[in-house]
């Protein structure tokens, strides 16, 4: 079928080994583009500042997509898995909250609702409570756990001012870093 954005309406025909049916005022057809996308849920309804939170978006009519926005910020990355699914990655901001929104090509972009609400939050400082041992030898090779908070975003670990590769480390989950 042709795209709305070509000549309407359309003549439709049959053509058969007898010939092909004549063109009438019976056999018009109209192509329009379609209802608009809607959101109806997040995955995740916030991520940091620095970006990288992967959020499935759920709604309906995700055809031809052409962007998704956070804000008026287009998503780093988006993925469409099928007309009622879009799975995107956040892009970096500035703290504050703005609306996830789809924008097609036919069908124009979703309206702005309490369902497509996202924060971007500031990440906490990270802060060391704890570690599993406090010695080790000049040759290294002592691995060390890290207890504490603020670890989700850990992009190296220092010992004595001495960066260790981030290759070398392991962030368990927000208040552990394991084998330093």
């Amino acid at each position: 079928m042709p795209g709305a954005s070509q000549r309407n309406p359309y003549d439709v025909q049959v053509v058969t080994a007898a010939g092909m049916s004549p063109i009438t005022s019976n056999d018009r057809f109209t192509v329009g583009p379609g209802p608009a996308p809607t959101v109806t849920g997040l995955s995740q309804a916030s991520g940091t500042t620095s970006g990288g939170t992967v959020v499935n978006i759920s709604g309906t009519n995700f055809a031809a997509v052409s962007q998704v926005y956070f804000g008026t910020v287009p998503a780093y990355a988006f993925f469409v898995n099928s007309r009622m699914s879009i799975t995107a990655i956040s892009p970096p901001e500035a703290a504050g909250s703005g609306h996830i929104t789809v924008a097609t090509l036919y069908q124009g972009t979703s309206s702005t609702s309490s369902n497509d609400l996202f924060t971007f939050n500031t990440p906490p400082v990270p802060v060391v409570t704890g570690l599993s041992v406090h010695t080790g030898t000049s040759a290294g090779g002592t691995s060390v756990t890290i207890t504490g908070s603020g670890f989700t975003e850990a992009y190296f670990v220092s010992v004595g001012g001495t960066p260790v590769p981030y290759g070398d480390f392991q962030v368990a989950n927000r208040q552990r870093i394991v084998n330093v």
